[in-house]
């Protein structure tokens, strides 16, 4: 287990000066095996493509709420090459109301008096409880500094399997990316934007 650990890929939690380091993978497309050249070609055209990422970042949410928010992964490196094991958790937002007819949130408490949204003007805050948010911290290093000798067997098991489950995601998130690529092409398409312009009207 201290082998396992100890010889486990590490990359950097944010940037290399801050020399806070993670568990973590390599995952750029020269280090991927796909079935053929042909896929890996067509893996760099879709690298541009957000869709080719919806099952990847829907595994990597589901880790991180298997986790209770403690554990995260996330990319880093200049391309997002890497999967990186992030500390992270969930804490109290502030959030106090909002408002239903745009969504926003707002930290002010709504009253009968004051009900209305500082966003779209409506009197349609309602008041909301324990609001949360997700929050990871990239500068962190993990186990950086430990002597794996001190641990206990019961804290080596437990972080053997917490590792194990990340060096799992990562091969599902790969698989989730080759599949993707085994069944799409990327392709330029020409997509209007509405705009709103002032014109003049005649009276």
């Amino acid at each position: 287990m201290i082998a396992y650990l100890s010889e486990h890929f590490r990359y950097d939690t944010m940037n290399s000066w801050n020399r806070a380091t993670s568990y973590a993978a390599r995952v750029k497309l020269s280090y991927l095996s796909f079935p053929s050249a042909e896929i890996r070609n067509r893996a760099y055209d879709l690298l541009q493509c957000e869709e080719a990422f919806e099952a990847v970042h829907y595994l990597i949410q589901e880790f991180a709420e298997d986790h209770g928010w403690r554990w995260q992964v996330g990319f880093n490196g200049r391309s997002s090459g890497y999967l990186v094991l992030y500390e992270g958790n969930r804490e109290s937002s502030g959030y106090k109301s909002r408002c239903s007819r745009c969504g926003q949130l707002n930290y002010q408490t709504a009253t009968a008096e004051n009900r209305k949204c500082g966003k779209c003007g409506s009197d349609a805050r309602y008041n909301i409880e324990n609001h949360t948010r997700v929050v990871t911290y990239p500068g962190r290093g993990v186990d950086m500094e430990r002597d794996y000798g001190d641990w206990s067997i019961d804290s080596l098991r437990s972080r053997v399997k917490l590792v194990m489950e990340f060096d799992q995601l990562v091969e599902d998130c790969s698989t989730a990316f080759i599949n993707f690529c085994k069944n799409h092409v990327a392709e330029e398409v020409t997509v209007s934007v509405p705009t709103k312009v002032t014109r003049a009207k005649e009276l």
